[in-house]
């Protein structure tokens, strides 16, 4: 057995997909085309457009995904990089033009915390595909009789979560991976 089938076998039994690293990526099927060095490489997982194309995704990291979640749910992280200054001398967002008070740029919740699990729960809740995302989730073993029960009960399990696996559900539901 080579290392490519070692690799191969390793990220099917793990879920991915297949490799990536810099904007590049390969399927598991076709794995290191390229013939580059793979140790930069990241696991990956497949997605695809509407158009049908594909691309392999790496994993993100906690702050990734909770700050992919905060932009997602349309609020702004305050960007170090895009700000400026109003005419009293106060920092402002280049993208949301609120001011930034203490210097507080590239915020955004930690979604594993209980208080960042809790506002989490109170964003999704006020969507419009909530009931959706609970029947896509792991509430979805709830029989739709007790619809009423359906959110209480989903809302025990996330809050309960120490797993972080509610922030990540929600990712997946925002990005359309769900």
């Amino acid at each position: 057995m080579t290392v490519k089938e070692i690799l191969q076998k390793w990220l099917k039994e793990h879920g991915y997909d297949g490799l990536c690293w810099n904007g590049c990526g390969c399927r598991n099927d076709d794995l290191i085309p390229c013939e580059d060095d793979p140790s930069l490489c990241k696991p990956g997982k497949e997605i695809r457009a509407d158009d049908g194309q594909w691309e392999i995704l790496g994993i993100m990291t906690k702050q990734e995904r909770d700050k992919a979640i905060w932009e997602a749910l349309g609020h702004c992280t305050h960007p170090r990089k895009d700000f400026g200054m109003d005419e009293e001398y106060h920092l402002i967002c280049g993208l949301c033009k609120e001011k930034i008070y203490d210097c507080r740029f590239d915020v955004w919740p930690d979604f594993s915390s209980d208080a960042g699990k809790v506002l989490l729960l109170r964003e999704m809740m006020k969507r419009k595909d909530w009931p959706e995302f609970v029947q896509h989730t792991d509430g979805a073993f709830i029989l739709d009789e007790f619809k009423d029960k359906m959110s209480f009960m989903c809302i025990e399990l996330y809050i309960t979560d120490e797993t972080g696996k509610f922030a990540t559900e929600v990712y997946d539901w925002l990005t359309g991976q769900k």
